[in-house]
């Protein structure tokens, strides 16, 4: 099974929650255009 966090961030606050919980999943963090 894959597992990622996707995210959509402008300001970049998103970006660092996802890349956090991500982390503690132990899984990759990916940007949604």
């Amino acid at each position: 099974m894959n597992i990622e966090a996707r995210y959509y961030s402008k300001s970049g606050n998103t970006k660092r929650i996802a890349n956090a919980i991500a982390k503690q999943a132990g899984v990759s963090a990916v940007i949604i255009y």
